[in-house]
């Protein structure tokens, strides 16, 4: 399975008025399962996640939000990255 990932980190809404730092995005157009659960990993290591309102994984990290978005490059969907059987593949 192939999928493409979004890593966008925010300023959190209470500073957003005054920063001056837009979001960074980073994109990745083909990876696989084994290949995102390592930046999963990777971020962990900052910080412990929490699952938002759309069952995805979330970082804080200092004033930061980090949102991760996997889309499955077949079908086009949205994957539920807080999901075990994701995770576990």
């Amino acid at each position: 399975m192939s999928y493409r990932v979004y890593i966008v980190t925010d300023t959190p809404e209470i500073t957003a008025p005054w920063s001056t730092l837009p979001s960074i995005t980073e994109y990745y157009p083909d990876l696989n399962i084994r290949e995102i659960n390592n930046k999963i990993d990777r971020l962990n290591e900052q910080t412990s996640p929490i699952t938002n309102k759309q069952n995805c994984l979330e970082w804080h990290v200092d004033q930061n939000t980090i949102n991760m978005t996997v889309i499955d490059n077949n079908t086009n969907a949205t994957i539920e990255t807080a999901n075990f059987f994701f995770l576990k593949s």
